[in-house]
């Protein structure tokens, strides 16, 4: 408290991708089909390790050591928790349960304690020890963006693999290392707002970046999109997001499909993965 108003402050996030390749020391090629192959099979070992330096040292030994001290020193020790299996049921929701949409009532029932109030306590702790971030869903209006229920993020997808594996949603693990690529170049530009967008109906788009007044564009995150039916619905997303909140550009983030393609009057950009990651999280 001494030094309010006299310092600043940043947040070290675990590697990204493209340190986690430097600490490898591999230099990717985007022109060589080999470099190519092999950036894809080190973000593959990525999303399942982390970006912590030391679980790359130690293993997965370290990512259960972190979390049971996150837990158990960072939270319940210091905040005094009166409802501790409560505490710990949340911590296992949330490994298990990243990348999707929560409500505080549901999570209240889920948890069976009697107040909203003691649900939202116990996530900003989770995010005060940056264990989880939340996003709020878009709206003008400050009231019900307050009100909607948020998306719940891990702030490391190593992490997510205690919960289970990446092979069982990729879809997830992906959309989660998005949001934290996000969440990092935030950091770079505090003007940066990051929310997700769902329409009356039920359609959704990822993540909707703003700056000031303006949208600054629309991202969709899915893994496979070679499946007719799965492309159909996310394009359909990003079209009706796009009418709505008047924004022309549209990207489609997903494993290994690149082009612009224009529907509908509308251009899309389909991006790699590790392309967007390497580019910084270009917008």
């Amino acid at each position: 408290t001494r030094l309010t108003g006299r310092y600043m402050d940043f947040v070290l996030y675990p590697f990204s991708f493209r340190e986690y390749l430097e600490y490898l020391g591999f230099k990717p090629d985007f022109y060589l089909t080999e470099s190519v192959a092999n950036t894809k099979n080190h973000l593959s070992d990525y999303i399942k390790k982390g970006g912590f330096p030391e679980a790359l040292k130690i293993g997965e030994r370290f990512l259960l050591r972190l979390y049971d001290d996150i837990i158990n020193k960072d939270i319940l020790a210091r905040y005094g928790v009166r409802y501790i299996k409560a505490l710990k049921e949340l911590g296992k929701f949330v490994l298990s349960n990243f990348s999707s949409e929560i409500s505080y009532n549901s999570l209240r029932e889920f948890l069976k304690v009697k107040s909203v109030h003691t649900v939202k306590n116990y996530l900003g702790y989770l995010e005060n020890a940056y264990l989880v971030f939340l996003i709020e869903k878009f709206s003008y209006s400050i009231k019900d963006r307050t009100k909607a229920p948020r998306k719940i993020y891990l702030v490391d997808t190593g992490i997510g693999n205690l919960g289970f594996r990446f092979t069982e949603d990729k879809g997830k693990f992906i959309e989660n290392l998005v949001a934290i690529e996000l969440k990092r170049e935030k950091e770079k530009n505090p003007l940066l707002e990051i929310y997700d967008w769902k329409s009356y109906s039920g359609k959704e788009v990822d993540f909707v970046l703003k700056e000031d007044r303006k949208i600054l564009s629309l991202l969709q995150v899915s893994y496979d999109i070679t499946n007719p039916k799965t492309r159909g619905r996310e394009i359909s997303a990003l079209l009706k997001a796009s009418a709505e909140l008047k924004c022309k550009n549209l990207i489609l983030i997903n494993w290994d499909y690149e082009g612009k393609e224009e529907i509908k009057g509308e251009k899309i950009h389909f991006l790699p993965l590790w392309k967007w990651l390497l580019n910084h999280g270009v917008r």
